[in-house]
């Protein structure tokens, strides 16, 4: 079976990393170390735990999850094959979600690396990722973990990931930790604009041919490359791209949309940012759920870049999974 997405390194081995793979598991690094704020202490208070493969999908394959938040608001998530006009009969995309009185982490996994291991690749790194932030561990870690644990038992599978850690400071206030690897990504909105550190780039050759190679922005959706990706979990040390991760202070309002490529390959920021402007939690996760399923089963669809920029994408080749999740 096709793989979804090609590893960066497969397609151009000269740019792989000579390093040799150390099997050896990640150590743990010292608070020092860490780009991204550790969760304090456990509680013994009530907590939401939610894995999306523990969920009986709808028989149109859609699992959701809606539930009020009072750290951030809202958390609204829904997962799909992609409708009718998707290219695949079963998901490779995941959610997970763990919510406690002083903390929230929400995480899209989306597994690549042909059918079966895709979705072996996606279940264990749920599994691994509510593991690792039950123990307390920030993203850092925690990709760390998944990232092991994926490639030592997906046979050959690997994911794509970006995920969200919000933590109550005593000093009062929210602090929150974006991170994303491959071409998932978060997109945090603030005002009614794109918040730049609350929000990820992709990692993939199209992305790199739009920052280093000048093509304008809204060729991106079009790039003969787009499926070939420069960062992921549990693919090794050959990828080229670290994971990425960012901080910033909550404000009231904020919204954080994630989301895997089945969303991010055919729907725009801009897109996504004008109708938060209308729709908010669960209508807007319904809204843009909408949009994708739309046009995944066109053959061509618009894409509205910017207001002054549009760009026509061939949809011919069927639609992709795809997994949104609505924070705020």
């Amino acid at each position: 079976m096709t793989m979804k997405h090609k590893p960066f390194e497969k397609l151009v081995p000269e740019w792989q990393h000579k390093q040799e793979e150390d099997s050896r598991p990640p150590e743990k690094r010292s608070l020092s170390e860490r780009p991204t704020l550790p969760a304090p202490k456990k509680e013994s208070v009530a907590s939401l735990e939610v894995n999306s493969f523990d969920k009986e999908p709808s028989k149109d394959g859609i699992v959701e999850c809606h539930f009020e938040k009072k750290l951030l608001g809202r958390v609204d998530a829904v997962t799909s094959i992609g409708g009718p006009g998707s290219k695949y009969k079963h998901n490779e995309d995941a959610f997970v979600i763990h919510s406690d009185k002083n903390s929230l982490v929400v995480a899209v996994l989306d597994g690549a690396g042909g059918s079966d291991n895709g979705e072996l690749a996606s279940r264990i790194g749920s599994e691994a990722f509510l593991g690792t932030v039950q123990k307390g561990d920030d993203l850092l870690d925690a990709f760390d973990v998944v990232s092991q644990e994926v490639q030592e038992e997906a046979r050959g599978g690997y994911l794509t990931a970006t995920a969200l850690h919000a933590v109550r400071l005593k000093e009062g206030g929210v602090r929150i930790n974006v991170a994303t690897s491959g071409d998932s990504k978060v997109l945090t909105i603030r005002n009614g604009e794109r918040l730049p550190e609350g929000t990820t780039d992709f990692q993939n050759m199209a992305q790199l041919a739009v920052t280093t190679h000048g093509i304008e922005p809204w060729e991106y959706y079009n790039h003969k490359f787009l499926a070939v990706i420069t960062g992921g979990l549990g693919i090794g040390k050959s990828t080229i791209e670290p994971p990425i991760f960012k901080q910033f202070d909550h404000m009231e309002g904020d919204v954080s949309i994630l989301a895997s490529d089945g969303l991010w390959d055919s729907v725009s920021e801009y897109e996504v940012i004008e109708l938060s402007k209308e729709f908010h939690g669960k209508e807007l996760e319904q809204k843009l759920f909408e949009l994708i399923l739309e046009r995944n089963g066109q053959d061509y669809f618009v894409i509205q870049h910017s207001p002054s920029h549009s760009i026509m994408k061939d949809g011919y080749g069927g639609g992709d999974n795809v997994t949104i999740v609505v924070v705020g």
